[in-house]
């Protein structure tokens, strides 16, 4: 059998999909939409989130960030609401879902991915400015503070303002995604309805399997 070969989403560097849709992802539309997201992006910004990932141990062998999309997703701790995607600061690690995103036109799809870049670099701007802070100790504020909502509140207001700088519209997104909420309602419950299957032949075959 031949080994799927990996997707690099960044020409010259150890920039990988990861697609965990079980061919449910549209990967080369994927693609485009990432590479035409990250050109919009300015330079100096660029720099500053390549400058982090390459600080992650596994970056040098091919493992890191890991930019992944699965299908049949969570809802988000914090808005208890669509999670179109989010940013793991410490690992690395993107993750978006695939049932929103093939529902998206061009333009909401690039402002999902340069917003969880925006995280990033909104991140690694405030470590520079505050240079005590760890990235552990960032998640743990992180934890505390999203009952709350504080920090959520904060830093979505600050990564909008940046994301706007960079050309991308969040209300543009906003108004898509309330004029969508049915559409996003079934594609959610499609993708429930697909993982829930998908983990029901797991356990089948896992069932029929001889012992050992």
């Amino acid at each position: 059998m031949k080994k799927k070969k990996a997707t690099r989403l960044l020409s010259g560097h150890k920039i990988y999909l990861c697609d965990f849709t079980a061919g449910k992802l549209d990967a080369k539309r994927f693609v485009q939409m990432w590479r035409a997201a990250w050109k919009r992006i300015p330079l100096r910004y660029r720099r500053m989130i390549f400058v982090y990932w390459r600080s992650l141990p596994a970056y040098d062998l091919g493992f890191a960030p890991r930019i992944v999309v699965t299908f049949g997703g969570h809802a988000n701790r914090v808005t208890k609401g669509v999670i179109e995607g989010v940013v793991f600061i410490t690992t690395g690690e993107m993750a978006f879902r695939s049932e929103i995103l093939g529902i998206m036109p061009d333009e909401i799809y690039q402002s999902v991915l340069a917003h969880e870049l925006a995280h990033i670099a909104h991140r690694v701007e405030t470590k520079k400015n505050c240079p005590e802070w760890s990235w552990r100790q960032w998640n743990c504020r992180e934890l505390d503070d999203a009952v709350s909502g504080r920090w959520f509140d904060v830093e979505e207001n600050e990564v909008r303002l940046l994301q706007h700088e960079w050309g991308f519209d969040e209300d543009q997104f906003c108004e898509w995604e309330n004029a969508n909420s049915r559409n996003i309602d079934n594609a959610m419950r499609r993708g429930r309805r697909a993982k829930l299957k998908e983990m029901k032949q797991f356990s089948t075959r896992v069932l029929a399997a001889p012992s050992l």
